[in-house]
């Protein structure tokens, strides 16, 4: 039997909520958007009409364009006698569905990115700088598979995230960026590389949230996209089409930058005498 999705929501009842709610989720994983909040927020306002377009309209923004806030509110609005369990980031299972893919657990190395000479791997070893319950990721690289953390992703068609397999001192690698939520083509921006660790559990970490600049607001977990092949392609929520590039310099330290739009930095003169382009991989444990 095919299955059912909405073709439109005007807000008219209990019912129709609880099941529009559901028809979304089960669509996004038909589409394998499960975990794309963004996709399934702007899917779920495409199906509007009626006082439920109007009531979406007058949202702020960031409820909007997510839909782990936007499910929550329409059931607030129009199915307000059974309040809804606070939303998660867990991949969401419709009736019927198959189970989640396996986990992978691995490692992530680094090599060059024209010749695919191996550099060294992401060490375990990280910088005692703690703020709102991060840690800024050593970037000093790791030369043996035995110094670098094991990580464990379930493999998906969106950005998904890497929790480290120990997790007796951090929990999950992230990013940071020191500006706003949006990336510059531009301007290019350095971004840290870090691991989320006396703050919120894996569980319950959200990918972004509208708060004061500097906070956890700019920590992303959802940004790791890795393909059949390994390659590693590092996603920014807010923007996606800005490209995230990787680095090392040529001192005796060799140290890992990520910037964002990394070409426009290394088109400049003194670049390619500094730095070397690399890229990301993940090697299977």
């Amino acid at each position: 039997m095919a299955e059912r999705y909405p073709s439109s929501f005007r807000g008219s009842s209990a019912a129709e909520a609880e099941d529009f709610v559901q028809a979304v989720r089960c669509k996004a994983w038909a589409e394998e958007k499960q975990f794309d909040y963004r996709w399934m927020a702007a899917y779920a306002a495409a199906q509007m009409s009626g006082q439920a377009l109007r009531w979406h309209m007058g949202l702020p923004r960031d409820i909007q364009s997510d839909w782990g806030k936007l499910e929550v509110a329409i059931l607030d609005r129009f199915a307000p006698n059974q309040p809804p369990a606070a939303p998660s980031n867990d991949p969401i299972v419709p009736n019927g569905a198959s189970a989640q893919p396996p986990l992978r657990t691995g490692r992530i190395r680094i090599t060059e990115r024209d010749t695919g000479r191996f550099v060294g791997y992401v060490s375990k070893e990280w910088r005692e700088e703690k703020s709102h319950g991060w840690s800024r990721c050593a970037i000093q690289m790791a030369t043996q598979a035995d110094d670098s953390p094991l990580v464990e992703f379930r493999p998906s068609s969106s950005p998904t995230t890497f929790d480290l397999v120990d997790k007796s001192k951090f929990y999950r690698l992230a990013l940071r960026v020191l500006r706003g939520l949006e990336l510059h083509a531009s301007d290019p921006t350095i971004i840290d590389l870090i691991s989320f660790t006396l703050g919120p559990k894996p569980g319950s970490i959200r990918y972004s949230s509208p708060v004061t600049m500097g906070s956890v607001a700019h920590v992303q977990h959802a940004v790791w996209k890795v393909d059949l092949y390994g390659s590693i392609t590092l996603i920014w929520p807010s923007s996606p089409q800005v490209e995230i590039g990787a680095s090392i310099n040529k001192r005796p330290n060799g140290l890992l930058y990520l910037r964002s739009n990394m070409t426009s930095m290394m088109n400049n003169d003194y670049a390619p005498r500094l730095y070397t382009r690399v890229k990301l991989e993940f090697e299977d444990a």
